[in-house]
């Protein structure tokens, strides 16, 4: 077992939100002389969990991050052609972004690189561009 110091009603909580074994309580006393509830966890809980807490940084929900799970479990079903049209469609999602992300950035540096005197011609067209749209 991995002993892990959480706060308790708060993490007792978001374990079972996402279908996990909130672990048994026992109490541990600091050095202070404080006294603060841990749990206990399986090493594969908190596999998952880093698992978890990884991909949402990379910005999957954690809907996303559910299907994403089972993507191994249905390849292995025989569900090859749905798990190869999801992962391709999500592939297809960030390439998308990608692409949104990269003008983003061109028109950031753009705006850096402006050597204007408060009446930026290039914010300026931007807006007139999003007011005709």
């Amino acid at each position: 077992m991995c002993r892990r110091a959480v706060s308790g009603a708060r993490a007792g909580g978001a374990a079972a939100h996402v279908g996990l074994d909130p672990g048994p309580r026992y109490g541990v006393q600091d050095t202070g002389g404080r006294w603060r509830w841990d749990r206990a966890y399986p090493p594969e809980t908190v596999e998952r969990v880093r698992l978890i807490k990884w991909a949402q940084g990379l910005g999957f929900s954690l809907r996303e991050i559910a299907a994403l799970a089972r993507i191994p479990r249905d390849h292995v079903r025989g569900r090859a052609a749905r798990v190869c049209s999801e992962a391709g469609a999500k592939i297809r999602e960030i390439d998308t972004k990608i692409l949104q992300l990269q003008a983003v950035k061109r028109r950031l540096r753009a705006i850096a690189s402006c050597q204007c005197d408060g009446h930026c011609p290039i914010v300026t067209a931007a807006a007139s561009q999003e007011a005709s749209q």
